[in-house]
C-alpha cells in the first residue's frame, strides 16, 4: 500500500489521464486541468513499486 508522496519526483505540469482524482482535494480532475505528477511509494518498496498520482497546480480549485 502507497503511504507517502515522494516530492523528490514530483515532475512538470502536465494533464492527468481521464478518470484521475486530484491527491489532495480527492476531486476527479477534468482533461482540461493542469496537474503536477508525483509518486506514491510504499514503506520500504523500491522505485519498482511507485505508483503515479496528480494533484491540481498550483493549487485545488475552490
Amino acid at each position: 500500500m502507497a503511504t507517502a508522496l515522494d516530492r523528490v519526483t514530483d515532475e512538470y505540469g502536465t494533464y492527468a489521464p481521464k478518470g484521475s482524482t486530484c491527491l489532495v482535494c480527492k476531486r476527479e480532475i477534468t482533461g482540461s486541468e493542469r496537474v503536477r505528477r508525483g509518486y506514491l511509494r510504499p514503506e520500504g518498496g523500491g522505485s519498482g513499486d511507485m505508483t503515479a498520482v496528480y494533484h491540481h497546480s498550483p493549487k485545488c480549485p475552490a
